[in-house]
């Protein structure tokens, strides 16, 4: 029976949360952070899609065959610990600046770095876990 393997990438922006692996709209199991899990699937094509609460990722197109296993990596969106990492770096800065050199509004170079995580919160919801295939 062909098997499906399914990576969960270490990231610090989803530490305690379960990804919900669904193939073909029907939910197959549960992947933790930076774990690793197999799952058994029937040959032929598939749509695989993460989901953790209110953010999912596309369905991925998935052709497989018997006897064969595919690995895919569940991961956070590209960009979404640098941005995390940024306000912390952003608000320290903006209060040594301020203290310290009266310098004021540092903390509105937060706002690009809102507005992404604000698309990723509404719009781009589906777009928040990427799927990828390891060759």
């Amino acid at each position: 029976m062909p098997k499906l393997k399914i990576t969960l990438k270490e990231e610090r922006n989803k530490r305690t949360k379960q990804i919900y692996v669904l193939c073909d709209g029907e939910e197959i199991g549960t992947v933790f952070n930076s774990e690793t899990k197999e799952f058994d699937i029937h040959a032929g094509q598939h749509k695989v899609k993460a989901k953790t609460g209110w953010y999912a990722s596309q369905e991925y197109n998935l052709s497989i065959s018997e006897g064969e296993t595919k690995a895919l990596n569940v991961a956070v969106f590209k960009y979404g610990n640098m941005i995390i990492s940024s306000f912390f770096v952003i608000i320290i800065l903006h209060f040594i600046a301020n203290t310290f050199f009266g310098i004021k509004y540092i903390a509105l170079l937060n706002i690009p770095g809102i507005l992404i995580m604000l698309y990723y919160l509404t719009f781009g919801r589906n777009d928040y876990l990427v799927i990828e295939e390891v060759k």
